[in-house]
């Protein structure tokens, strides 16, 4: 339970420095060190355990912050591949259907054009209309930062 908390925690720490004002340039390392802290965390996990469920919101935000489209830094891709194969997994142990708009948000991300964002983080290229809708917000009961804020921006 205790790796199932500490990457709770650190998933706030992530969303912190999206939605936090910019107080130095080194916020998108320290969320990708963190993304790296969320992965282990969860890997030892096995996803039968009951804990697993609630994984998704971790898993979200360290996947959130692996920009660079298909060409970035391996541990990236490794990381990554963790996030994509986790999330299939708990999709077919839990059947939770929402785990697959999550995916899918994750493989936009990682595939959009890099843009540096609010707060300093690298963010991914501009968003489908579709997804800054605000009712399509509530519907996927998804918390992405850059979608609030473009929703909020309206």
């Amino acid at each position: 339970m205790s790796r199932t908390s500490e990457a709770m925690r650190e998933s706030t720490l992530i969303l912190y420095y999206k939605l936090a004002p910019p107080e130095k340039a080194t916020r998108s390392e320290e969320a990708l060190r963190i993304s790296g802290l969320i992965v282990s965390h969860l890997r030892d996990i096995p996803v039968g355990s009951s804990t697993a469920a609630s994984h998704t919101w971790p898993l979200y935000m360290a996947g959130s912050v692996l920009t660079g489209g298909p060409e970035a830094d391996p541990a990236i891709v490794e990381r990554r591949k963790f996030i994509r194969n986790r999330l299939v997994a708990i999709r077919s142990e839990r059947g939770i259907r929402s785990i697959d708009a999550v995916r899918t948000r994750l493989e936009e991300i990682w595939m959009a054009p890099l843009e540096v964002g609010v707060g300093g983080m690298m963010e991914e290229g501009p968003v489908p209309p579709a997804l800054v809708d605000t009712r399509n917000l509530c519907r996927a009961r998804l918390v992405d930062p850059v979608l609030i804020r473009q929703a909020c921006a309206k």
